[in-house]
């Protein structure tokens, strides 16, 4: 079962990074960005994920130009990078949908 979640988790990565460009908001309804092939690839690889039936997490980050800790929360858009936390039954996966 872990080998057929992980090829599913491949295989949605792979679609999303090369048929969604990765531009616009997180607020995005997935829907729309998968009609488009254009919009956060993070919101559509989550999406693809719950359909597929894998747990999958957002995690925001930035870089760590940025600084340490949290950022105050007026500049939460310093958390500019988003990631998904795959969860596997041999582990969790993060991975970065924008490349």
């Amino acid at each position: 079962m872990a080998g057929l979640h992980g090829e599913r988790r491949g295989n949605l990565y792979r679609f999303v990074t090369r048929e969604i460009e990765d531009a616009g908001a997180l607020s995005e309804e997935p829907a729309l960005i998968l009609a488009r092939r254009r919009g956060r690839r993070a919101v559509a690889y989550l999406a693809l994920c719950a359909a597929a039936g894998l747990r999958a997490d957002l995690l925001l980050a930035r870089s760590r130009a940025s600084g340490e800790g949290m950022p105050p929360p007026a500049h939460t858009a310093e958390l500019a990078y988003p990631l998904v936390r795959v969860r596997l039954p041999g582990g969790d996966v993060v991975v970065d949908p924008r490349h």
